[in-house]
């Protein structure tokens, strides 16, 4: 983060005698946004001034150090009831193996006594944390579609435009905030710049602005997708002989995306729909789902086990056999998500070895994908007939 004037450090004394302030809210119908991101936590180091081990945050850029001011417990917010989720969360990424060194850091936006509060929730790795960084000068939420900005009002502490240092309880987890002007009704994609610890840096990133609750309160008719159609069935699989492998056609193809990581998802009662594209490189392609593919709620960390691919098995290798250049999409079928989750991560734990041109048995992980972006995404899996011309 770039950065003209001389910041100041500011340390977060946390006494014992003094009881924290908790903030038990959480997504309520004032939630306009929520979101998290990962980092790597730094390792601990010894620091001569406080004559202890600290964690010097990695993702404040800013060089200058200047006075230092002290603010007492009473003025600290501690999140409760969002314990719990960091845990289940922090639990279920350790039994899968998922890069559990990483630190999440959740935020929320939301309307407040007439303002727009952006709360920013800190888990605490280690005790103390030096050099966090809140917000400065390149704070703002910018209204997307107007071009309007909006300057912060105060922070909760008052560490507005400083560095600070976090003397609190390993594992705790501390509220920051900092309130905005409240946003007008009609405001429907914002952006928010200059908190970069919790990944809010970028103005090209649109946010679109959820009123009334997460809107999550709907679910989706099953999509119409098309089925693959079986061409040749397994003659006795074997997953090392590629001639006995099944093969696939007349596949749901669509138009281009952009990457292959672009998912669609459906939610119904009775399951969760995720639409996966893939890019046919050429006429004959091997593909495979493995049973053990879950999505895990990125809140809370349950799992929601997959049930079955649309019209071909799991855990078997098949061919698709198409025209080069094609794009499909196949569809995946997991239990039902509640309607307020909110953020899913994609996780395909590794497939059996086999012996096969090119072949990789390694699974795949897609973290944070929003669920109303996903269903926003339903648009792209229409299906569009192949036209060849000659």
């Amino acid at each position: 983060m770039k950065q003209s004037r001389v910041a100041i450090m500011v340390t977060c004394i946390l006494a014992s005698a003094c009881a924290p302030k908790v903030v038990e809210n959480f997504t309520d119908n004032s939630t306009l946004y929520q979101s998290k991101i990962y980092w790597h936590s730094a390792p601990q180091v010894w620091d001569e001034e406080l004559q202890d081990s600290v964690i010097e945050w990695r993702r404040t850029a800013n060089k200058y150090r200047g006075d230092v001011k002290t603010v007492k417990t009473e003025d600290l917010n501690f999140a409760g009831r969002h314990t719990q989720p960091y845990q289940k969360l922090a639990e279920a990424r350790k039994d899968i193996g998922v890069r559990n060194d990483l630190t999440g850091l959740f935020w929320e936006l939301k309307e407040e006594d007439n303002q727009t509060v952006l709360h920013c929730y800190f888990p605490m790795p280690a005790h103390p944390v030096k050099r966090m960084w809140l917000g400065g000068e390149e704070t703002y939420i910018v209204d997307e579609e107007t071009g309007v900005h909006y300057k912060p009002r105060v922070t909760t502490p008052d560490v507005m435009q400083q560095y600070f240092t976090v003397q609190a309880p390993k594992d705790s987890l501390i509220d920051f905030t900092i309130t905005f002007p409240p946003l007008p009704e009609s405001t429907r994609y914002i952006s928010i710049t200059g908190v970069p610890n919790w990944g809010l840096y970028d103005s090209d990133e649109r946010i679109k602005i959820k009123r009334n609750g997460l809107e999550n309160t709907e679910y989706d008719q099953k999509p119409n997708i098309r089925t693959p159609q079986l061409k040749q069935p397994e003659q006795n699989y074997n997953k090392d002989d590629a001639g006995t492998w099944a093969c696939y056609h007349k596949v749901h193809t669509i138009k281009p995306l952009e990457n292959q990581n672009t998912f669609a998802l459906w939610r119904t009662p009775e399951a969760t729909y995720l639409a996966v594209p893939h890019n046919q490189t050429w006429t004959r392609e091997y593909y495979r789902y493995n049973s053990n593919t879950f999505l895990l709620d990125g809140n809370d960390g349950k799992q929601y086990k997959l049930k079955g691919v649309q019209g071909v098995p799991m855990d078997h290798l098949f061919w698709v056999e198409e025209c080069a250049g094609d794009w499909f999409a196949l569809v995946l079928e997991f239990e039902p998500i509640p309607l307020d989750v909110t953020h899913i991560h994609y996780i395909e734990l590794d497939g059996e070895p086999f012996n096969a041109w090119g072949a990789n048995p390694k699974g795949q992980q897609i973290m944070d994908m929003e669920v109303e972006t996903l269903r926003e995404n339903q648009k792209l899996f229409e299906y569009v007939e192949r036209k060849i011309v000659e």
